[in-house]
């Protein structure tokens, strides 16, 4: 029971960091510099409350908070880079596996767009190795 309620605290926690930096957010830098690290941090924020939501079955939330993962990440390292790839692959997996909860659990619109997007991404991406 209060394992449940540090869990609860941290997402609480990573939302409203998340949520702090968003609305400080500024254009991310290419080259290394202080901003480039607080770039670096708020990507590993942005990744626990993504997997904090994935955990709790919040799919959709999830995925808009891995768009901006992979917005990041392109801008950070490029499209080209092997980190940029990981992610789209990662979001590629969670659009198929959750839409297929979804499906499963007859929430039909909720996996249509999941798997509209997992379409998608193919469809964007079809020449990116491992993707299409």
């Amino acid at each position: 029971s209060s394992k449940r309620g540090k869990t609860k605290s941290k997402t609480q926690t990573n939302k409203m960091d998340l949520s702090d930096m968003m609305s400080n957010r500024r254009t991310i830098p290419v080259e290394d510099s202080p901003a480039k690290t607080e770039s670096y941090k708020f990507v590993e924020v942005l990744d626990e409350t993504i997997q904090s939501l994935l955990n709790r079955g919040d799919y959709l939330e999830a995925l808009d908070f891995q768009h901006q993962g992979l917005q990041i990440r392109a801008s950070l390292h490029g499209t080209d880079s092997q980190e940029y790839k990981d992610m789209l692959r990662e979001v590629l997996n969670s659009c198929n596996n959750n839409g297929m909860k979804y499906l499963y659990e007859e929430k039909y619109d909720n996996a249509l767009r999941l798997l509209r997007e997992a379409e998608t991404i193919v469809e964007q991406n079809v020449d990116q190795e491992g993707i299409g």
